[in-house]
């Protein structure tokens, strides 16, 4: 399963609610991946994607 996460770190609030969902996503075995294009426009997103199977 793939998830995809946006975030807009410029505002504070948003950006400790993103890092929350993050160690979330972490403690059910996700992996976490930022993109590429998002840290080039400043805004945020995360490609959450499983290792596990199923």
């Amino acid at each position: 399963m793939r998830v995809y996460d946006y975030v807009d770190d410029r505002v504070p609030v948003l950006q400790r609610m993103s890092e929350k969902r993050v160690r979330g996503y972490a403690n059910l075995g996700y992996t976490v991946e930022s993109s590429a294009l998002a840290d080039s426009c400043g805004a945020g997103s995360l490609n959450v994607g499983s290792e596990r199977s199923g």
